[in-house]
C-alpha cells in the first residue's frame, strides 16, 4: 500500500474510488480533476491497487475501521467485500476489529457485512458467506463472538446471537479457539462490569432471548476442563454464573479434569468482580448456594481429597470459608470436620497453619467453641450426672454406692459438663477418704481407670498435676488397681493427654516431685527419654517450670540419671537440651543440679550455635536483682565447673561471644558475671574477639545500654577499652552531639544567671561613683569570685561544645564531654556559692537566723549532689526501709501469737450475741 491509499483510508476520503479504472466510470468528472489539479496527479487505479495491505498487514478497511471513517468503510464494503476477510500480521480480520470497537460505526459495518454476506447470489452461497463471516478466525483462533466477548462488546454479541437465530445458522457461535473455548467462555473469564445488580440485570437481560440457541455451549469443555460456569466461578464472576445457570440448569453438574465442582472453584477463586473492594460477597454466595444440587457439592472430594472448604482455607479465602463453615455447623452431623484430604490434612490442622492470618485464627476459636458447646449441650441432654453424684464425688462419700443400685453403671459412668466421671472429681477435691472413694468406684467400674475427660487426662495425669498431701497416695493406689485390672488399663505412664504430655510430664510441670519419683520408679519403661508432643521429655518439662529447692532438685535428678543419664543430652523440637532449656528459664537450682551429675552437657549448643552461657538467665523468681552480692557468688558457683568456664570464648552463629550476646540482649546480670570472670583472667580474651558484624566488646558498650558495675569493672583494669566507647560519665560515643546540645543548652542558661547576677549585684550601687555598696564586706566579695567563677567556666564549656561539634576524633571528643560536665559541675556550686553568699550579706544584718539558715541549706545542697553522698544515702534509705519492714514484721508476729493465747470462752447467752451481730452489721 503506498502512502496515497494509506492516507485515503486514514482521513476518511472517499473521492480515490473515483478513480478506480472500470467500464462504467471510465470518465473523470471535471470537478474531481477540478479538486486535483493542483494536488495530485491524475491517473487511475484497477482493483489490486485498492486491495493493497500495509505493513502491518492492514487493508484500507481494517484502517478506515481504526479512525472511525463510516463512509469510507461503507463504499469500500460495496465495491471490495472480499477485503473483509483479508487477515493482518497478527491474524485480525475488519471483522475482528469492529467486533473489540465498542462503537455504533464498527456495529453498522458488522450489520452491513451479515446483511451483504447474505444477498450473495444465490441462497446456497448466502449461507455459506454467513458461516464465513461468522467463522472467520484469527491467529488465536477467535472468531468475531469471541472478540466481542472478550472486550465485553454485549451489543455485538446480543446482534451476531439474533442475526445466527434469524438465518437458522448455528455452527459460527459454536467455534471454539485454540483452547477449546467458545464464546461464553471467554465472556466468563473477561467479563467485567460493575457491581450493582441494576447493571447485571441490563447487560445480560438483552442477552437472554438469544442464549438459547447456544445451549450446547454451556456444556463445552475448554482444554482445562472447564465449563462455561466453572470458569465464571473460578474468575469469580459470581453474578454471570448465576445467570448462566438460571440458563444452563444442568451445566452445574459438570466437573473439571481434577474432579472440582463449582464450590471447590468458588474456594479456591482469586479475584473478585466487584469494583468496590468492601461490598459484602455473602449475599452472592447465598443466592449461589441456593441453586438445586450446589449444596450437596460441600462434601465432595477433588483428587487431592479436598473439600471445597478444605481449599479455602488453603488459599486464605476468609469470605467463602467463613461462609462454608456457617452452612457445616447448621447441620447436625457436620461430615466436613471429619474428612481429611490425601495429605492428611483435617480442616482443623489447616486453620492451625495458619497463624499469621488472625481472621482465621479467630475462626478456628470460634469453631472449636462452638463444637464445645454444641458437645455440652449433648452431654447435659443425654450423659450428665445429677447433683446428688456430684457432690458425693467431691465429698468423698462411699455411701453414694451403697443407696444406690450398684448395677446401674450408666448412673455412675455419667460425666459432668467438662467430661470428668466420679474418679476425677474426686481427685481434684483430695481428702483423706478420696483413697477408700477411689478404690470402691474402680472396684465396681473398672473401666473408669482409663477413661479420660475433656482434656484428655486421666486418673493419673489429674494425680500427677494436684500437688496436694493425697497425691503420691492416689497414683501408688492407681498402680496397685492397674495390677489388678490387667487388660483393663494400658500402662498408666504410657498413656497421653491431649496437649501430648504424659503423667510424669505433667506432675514435673506442677513442680510435684513427689508423684513425678513414684511414677519414674514403677515405671515399666524408660520414662526418663519418652515424650511428649512438643518432644520434650520430663527433664525438658522440669528444666521449662521447676521451682523446689536445691537440695529437692539435686535428689530427683539424681535419682533421674540413675536411671539413664541420656536424658540430659536429648533435644526437644527447637532443639533445646534441658540444660539449655533450664538456662533460658532462669532455673538456677536445675542448672546447678545437671551440672552436677552431668557436666558435658555444658558443651551442647542450640541450633544457632548458642552455649549453656548465651542462654543463661538469672533473673526470676530465684534470684533477687538487687542482691549483687548474690550473682557474685551464683557467678562462682558456675565457673567452679571446668566445662562451663570453657564456653566463655565459644562464639555462636553470628560471632558472638557469651559475654557479646549478654550486652546485646540487655542481660544485665549475666554481663556483670560474665564480665567479673572475664576480668579475673589471665588473658582477657573475650574484650579482643570480634562478631560477624564487627564489634567489639568496647563497641557495643558504646552501642548498647550497659549496667555502671560492667562499666566501673572493665574501667578499673582496661580503662582504654571504656574511654574509647562512652565517658566517664557514661555518655556513648553515638551520643555524642545530642549530648552536647543538651550540656550547651544547660551552659547557656548558666551563662545567662550569672550575668544578669553581675549586673545587678545586691544592695545595689552607690549613686555618686556608680560602685557597689557593700563593696567591702567580705561576703559580698565572696559572691562576686564565685559569680565570676560560675560565669567564666560556663562560657568556656559553651568553647568546648562548640569544639565537641565541630571536631570529628571520637576519643578526644569524650575527653572533652568529660571535661565540660566537670566545669559545668564547679559552676553549679560556684552559682550555689554565688546565692548563699549574697543573701548573706544583704539579710545577716538584720536577721541573722535567716541567714545562717540560708547557708545551712544551700550546703546541704551541695552535700547530697556529691556522688558519694547521694551512695550513702542510698544505702541508708535501703536500710530504713529493710528495718521498718523487719520491725512490722515481729509486731504482726506478736500481735498473732498474743491472739492465740487468748482461750476460748463460750457464750453464755446466745441471742444477746446475735444482737450484737446483728447491730454491727452493714
Amino acid at each position: 500500500m503506498d502512502d496515497k491509499l494509506h492516507a485515503a483510508a486514514r482521513t476518511g476520503d472517499t473521492r480515490l474510488f473515483q478513480q478506480r479504472s472500470s467500464q462504467e466510470n471510465d470518465e473523470i468528472s471535471q470537478e474531481i480533476v477540478q479538486n486535483y489539479k493542483e494536488k495530485d496527479e491524475i491517473g487511475t487505479y484497477d482493483d489490486t491497487y485498492f486491495c493493497r495491505q500495509a505493513e502491518d498487514g492492514s487493508n484500507i478497511i481494517h484502517i478506515a475501521l481504526r479512525h472511525g471513517h463510516e463512509q469510507f468503510v461503507k463504499e469500500a464494503l460495496e465495491r471490495y467485500f472480499d477485503l473483509i476477510f483479508q487477515k493482518d500480521s497478527i491474524g485480525d480480520t475488519p471483522l475482528h476489529v469492529a467486533a473489540r470497537l465498542q462503537t455504533p460505526a464498527a456495529l453498522r459495518f458488522l450489520q452491513s457485512s451479515l446483511h451483504n454476506g447474505r444477498n450473495r447470489d444465490s441462497v446456497q452461497n448466502s449461507e455459506i458467506e454467513n458461516l464465513r463471516i461468522l467463522a472467520v478466525s484469527n491467529s488465536k483462533g477467535n472468531t468475531i463472538l469471541h472478540e466481542a466477548a472478550r472486550t465485553n462488546n454485549y451489543e455485538t454479541i446480543r446482534h451476531l446471537l439474533y442475526w445466527s437465530r434469524y438465518t437458522g445458522n448455528i455452527e459460527g457461535i459454536a467455534c471454539t479457539n485454540h483452547n477449546n473455548e467458545n464464546f461464553l467462555h471467554l465472556l466468563a473469564r473477561y467479563a467485567t462490569y460493575t457491581a450493582t445488580s441494576s447493571s447485571y440485570s441490563t447487560k445480560y437481560s438483552l442477552m437472554a432471548r438469544e442464549l438459547y440457541i447456544s445451549a450446547s455451549c454451556a456444556y463445552v469443555r475448554d482444554k482445562d476442563g472447564f465449563t462455561p460456569v466453572l470458569r465464571a466461578v473460578q474468575c469469580r464472576r459470581l453474578r454471570l454464573a448465576n445467570f448462566l445457570v438460571n440458563k444452563f440448569p444442568e451445566s452445574i453438574k459438570i466437573f473439571d479434569n481434577k474432579y472440582r465442582t463449582v464450590l471447590h472453584h468458588l474456594s479456591a477463586a482469586l479475584v473478585i468482580d466487584v469494583v468496590d473492594d468492601s461490598e459484602d460477597i455473602t449475599p452472592l454466595l447465598k443466592k449461589f448456594i441456593e441453586f438445586h444440587g450446589v449444596c450437596d457439592f460441600r462434601l465432595a472430594q477433588d483428587e487431592d481429597g479436598n473439600t471445597p472448604l478444605h481449599l479455602a482455607i488453603m488459599n486464605e479465602d476468609v469470605s467463602t470459608t467463613k461462609f462454608l463453615m456457617e452452612l457445616c455447623l447448621r447441620e447436625e452431623e457436620r461430615p466436613e470436620l471429619t474428612i481429611i484430604n490425601k495429605d492428611g490434612h483435617s480442616i482443623f490442622n489447616l486453620l492451625s497453619s495458619k497463624g499469621h492470618i488472625a481472621t482465621l485464627i479467630d475462626m478456628a476459636e470460634k469453631l472449636n467453641y462452638a463444637l464445645t458447646y454444641m458437645e455440652e449441650r449433648q452431654r447435659v441432654d443425654k450423659m450428665m450426672m445429677d447433683s446428688e453424684l456430684y457432690q458425693a464425688a467431691i465429698d468423698s462419700d462411699v455411701r453414694i454406692f451403697r443407696e444406690v443400685s450398684t448395677n446401674s453403671s450408666q448412673y455412675f459412668t455419667r460425666t459432668s459438663l467438662d467430661g470428668s466421671s466420679i474418679i476425677h472429681i474426686a481427685v481434684r477435691h483430695a481428702k483423706p477418704e478420696t483413697i477408700m472413694f477411689l478404690q470402691h468406684a474402680l472396684r465396681l467400674f473398672p473401666h473408669l481407670i482409663s477413661k479420660p475427660d475433656s482434656n484428655g487426662d486421666t486418673l493419673v495425669h489429674l494425680a500427677a498435676k494436684c500437688k496436694t498431701d493425697f497425691s503420691a497416695d492416689i497414683i501408688s493406689m492407681y498402680y496397685g488397681s492397674v495390677k489388678e485390672m490387667k487388660g483393663v488399663a494400658t500402662n498408666p505412664s504410657a498413656v497421653k493427654n491431649y496437649k501430648g504430655s504424659l503423667a510424669i510430664h505433667e506432675a514435673l510441670q506442677a513442680d510435684n516431685l513427689k508423684a513425678a519419683k513414684i511414677l519414674l520408679e514403677r515405671s515399666e519403661f524408660v520414662a526418663t527419654t519418652r515424650i511428649n508432643d512438643l518432644e520434650e521429655t520430663p527433664l525438658h518439662a522440669y528444666a521449662r517450670y521447676g521451682s523446689s529447692r536445691n537440695g529437692d532438685a539435686k535428689g530427683f535428678l539424681s535419682t533421674l540419671f540413675k536411671k539413664d543419664k541420656s536424658a540430659a543430652y536429648i533435644r526437644d523440637n527447637q532443639g533445646f537440651t534441658p540444660l539449655l532449656r533450664a538456662a533460658m528459664s532462669a532455673r538456677f537450682h536445675v542448672v546447678k543440679a545437671i551440672l552436677d551429675d552431668c557436666p558435658q552437657s555444658a558443651n551442647l549448643r542450640d541450633p544457632n550455635g548458642r552455649t549453656f552461657l548465651h542462654l543463661v538467665r538469672f533473673t526470676g523468681g530465684e534470684v533477687d536483682e538487687s542482691l549483687t552480692d548474690k550473682f557474685e557468688q551464683t557467678g562462682k558457683q558456675l565457673f567452679k565447673y571446668p566445662e562451663v568456664d570453657l564456653q566463655r570464648l565459644v562464639q555462636d552463629n553470628d560471632g558472638n561471644t557469651p559475654l557479646h550476646y549478654a550486652i546485646k540482649t540487655g542481660n544485665s546480670i549475666v554481663a556483670i558475671v560474665l564480665t567479673q570472670r572475664c576480668l579475673e583472667s589471665r588473658t582477657r580474651a573475650e574484650l579482643d574477639l570480634v562478631n560477624k558484624e564487627g564489634a567489639t566488646v568496647s563497641d557495643l558498650l558504646a552501642a548498647h545500654d550497659v549496667p555502671n558495675e560492667v562499666i566501673e569493672l572493665i574501667r578499673k583494669k582496661e580503662p582504654e577499652a571504656v574511654y574509647s566507647a562512652r565517658s566517664s560519665y557514661g555518655i556513648h560515643k553515638t551520643d555524642m552531639k545530642y549530648s552536647a546540645n543538651a550540656l550547651s543548652v544547660v551552659a547557656g542558661l548558666l551563662t545567662t544567671i550569672t550575668f544578669a547576677a553581675g549586673i545587678q549585684v545586691p544592695g545595689g550601687f552607690n549613686e555618686d561613683d556608680g560602685s557597689s555598696v557593700l563593696l567591702l564586706k567580705p561576703a559580698f566579695q565572696a559572691f562576686i569570685v564565685f559569680n565570676t567563677f560560675a560565669m567564666c567556666g560556663s562560657m568556656l564549656v559553651l568553647f568546648y561544645l562548640l569544639w565537641v561539634m565541630g571536631i570529628g576524633k571520637i576519643h578526644g571528643s569524650l575527653m572533652v564531654l568529660d571535661l565540660s560536665i566537670f566545669v559545668l559541675r564547679a559552676c553549679f556550686y560556684s552559682t550555689l556559692g554565688a546565692f548563699t553568699t549574697g543573701v548573706y550579706v544583704t539579710t545577716s544584718e538584720k536577721s541573722f537566723w535567716l541567714a545562717i539558715f540560708v547557708c545551712v541549706i544551700c550546703f546541704l545542697t551541695i552535700f547530697v549532689t556529691i556522688k558519694v553522698s547521694v551512695a550513702n544515702i542510698t544505702r541508708l534509705g535501703k536500710w530504713v526501709s529493710k528495718s521498718s519492714r523487719m520491725m512490722l514484721s515481729l509486731i504482726r508476729g506478736r500481735y498473732n501469737a498474743h491472739m492465740t493465747a487468748i482461750p476460748f470462752q463460750p457464750v453464755a447467752n446466745k441471742d444477746k450475741v446475735d444482737v450484737i451481730v446483728e447491730s454491727k452489721a452493714p
